[in-house]
């Protein structure tokens, strides 16, 4: 119950509505977010408290709708719904509800979209340019192994 209660109230500092003429609380959390420098974006409580309403089954799909909304709009500085949205996600790319916000959702906007791609291109790791690309589906055969005559 009081898990349910902190998601929800948590959810309600996301929210980017207000009333016309003033910045949303939420903008305004982001914007102290960023700038505070000495602790981790990893580490800050929006973001935290992002991750436990992701993880909070009853709230989840809202805390999607949610960073989805501020992938999409225009009043979130690009680099504050990229960042945010990086720490928010890291670690979880095997999360269904990830891939349904980075590349399933339905006709994102265009600032939408590459701020998707923006997230997904962070979160997803570098190739190790040491490996040869494999062909997917296909066992990587050595050189050697073509000439050795089957048992």
């Amino acid at each position: 119950m009081i898990r349910q209660a902190g998601a929800c109230s948590f959810l309600a500092l996301t929210d980017l509505s207000s009333p016309p003429g003033e910045t949303p609380l939420a903008l305004a959390l982001a914007n102290e977010l960023i700038a505070d420098k000495e602790t981790g974006l990893e580490d800050q409580l929006f973001v935290r408290g992002w991750r436990a309403t992701w993880h909070h089954e009853p709230t989840a799909d809202q805390a999607l709708a949610s960073l989805a909304a501020w992938l999409e709009s225009p009043a979130v500085p690009e680099e504050h719904a990229v960042d945010i949205a990086v720490a928010v996600l890291a670690g979880r790319l095997r999360d269904a509800r990830v891939s349904e916000l980075l590349v399933g959702q339905s006709s994102p906007t265009g600032p939408g979209r590459a701020r998707r791609i923006a997230v997904l291109s962070r979160l997803l790791p570098a190739p190790d340019p040491s490996q040869p690309p494999e062909t997917f589906g296909e066992p990587s055969i050595e050189p050697d192994e073509l000439n050795t005559p089957a048992a």
